[in-house]
This record gives structure tokens, C-alpha cells and sequence, in this order.
């Protein structure tokens, strides 16, 4: 016969087990969790002027209309590297950025806008990389190519890129995450708002 105090014995020795196990499971999720808290990538972003006309906009007419640049850095502030770090395409419409005339009827074609630098890279903790978006745009009526260089030299035209930057990190830090960026340029101040996503 087994005794009582036996199966007292037992019971106490495998739920002792069983929480012993349990809180080393707790200890190594709580060890890898600090660990992508601490060490993660973490990228922001900083719009930078051009030295030429010391403006948040580089905007020159062309033969057929207006060429406009903008230029931002996007830095890795964390202590990992950034891997697989992407520039989306930008999501702004020719419209977004005219539409203060009403209605917006002067433009005749506009370029997909171009990134640079496009495809993926790799971002060091504290490295940084330049970034340069730009879009061309034919009008039809030349007279509104010199009152929208007018504006954007007095500030009275704002320009939107929204945009997202997505990257992952080491394979020690499992993160993958998409940086939301609503970008509003102006010549001499530019807005940026943050979102972001957790994959």
C-alpha cells in the first residue's frame, strides 16, 4: 500500500518540478524580450536643407514644367543593425501638392517620383544615410510654373511625402518593423509625424 504521506510527497515534488520549469520558461522569455528592448534598431528621420539655396525644397524649372527635390536622413539611433531597411514608394499625388489652386487644372503630366537611394541597405547603429525624393511636373500654363516657384520660396506652398521605411533586425534581435512617415516639406520648416507598426 502506498502510504499517504508518499503521495503527499509526490504531488509536492512534481508541482515543484512543474514550477521550477515554469519560472525558467519566464526567466529566458523575459531575458530575450529585455534583450530586443535594449539592443532593437530603432530608426528616425531628419530633413535636411540643400546647400545651395539653404531651403527644405530644391525646386528649379524645367523645359516642360517644375522639378522639386527634398532631401531627409534616416538614421539608426539604436544598437543593432537596421537590416533590409527599405524606402517605400511615395505615396503623394501631383494634386496633394497643388491643391491650392481650385481647381488644380494646369497640370499636364507629373514622373512617378524617384528615391534615392532605392533597393535595401544595411544602417549601423548611429550610421545614417541621405535620402532624396523627387518628382517632375508638366503644366500647361507656363504663367503658373513662376507663381508656384514664387510660393515655395515664400513659404506658402506645402509639399507632402508620406512615406514608409520598413527594416528588420539581426538575427539575435527577431524585429521587423514599418516606420510611417507623414513628411510636409515647406522652404524653411518641415513637419514629420510618426507612426509604427510591429510585424
Amino acid at each position: 500500500k502506498v502510504s499517504v504521506i508518499t503521495i503527499i510527497f509526490s504531488l509536492l515534488s512534481f508541482y515543484l518540478s512543474y514550477d521550477a520549469n515554469n519560472i525558467a520558461t519566464r526567466a529566458k522569455n523575459i531575458a530575450e524580450k529585455s534583450l530586443i528592448i535594449t539592443q532593437k534598431p530603432r530608426i528616425a528621420v531628419e530633413a535636411v536643407t540643400f546647400k545651395e539655396t539653404d531651403s527644405y525644397i530644391l525646386a528649379e524649372q524645367t523645359k516642360d514644367g517644375v522639378a522639386i527635390k527634398v532631401r531627409f536622413k534616416i538614421f539608426n539611433t539604436g544598437n543593432s543593425d537596421a537590416r533590409d531597411v527599405r524606402i517605400s514608394d511615395i505615396f503623394v499625388r501631383g494634386y496633394e501638392i497643388l491643391n491650392i489652386y481650385n481647381p488644380p487644372s494646369f497640370i499636364l503630366t507629373e514622373t512617378k517620383a524617384k528615391i534615392s537611394p532605392s533597393g535595401h541597405f544595411v544602417l549601423a547603429p548611429q550610421e545614417s544615410r541621405l535620402a532624396e525624393v523627387s518628382m517632375e511636373f508638366s503644366v500647361v500654363d507656363k504663367r503658373a510654373v513662376i507663381d508656384m516657384l514664387e510660393k515655395i520660396k515664400n513659404d506658402a506652398l506645402e509639399i507632402p511625402f508620406p512615406m514608409e521605411i520598413s527594416y528588420e533586425g539581426e538575427p539575435r534581435i527577431p524585429v521587423k518593423e514599418k516606420l510611417g512617415l507623414e513628411m510636409v516639406f515647406t522652404s524653411s520648416f518641415p513637419k514629420l509625424k510618426y507612426s509604427k507598426k510591429i510585424e
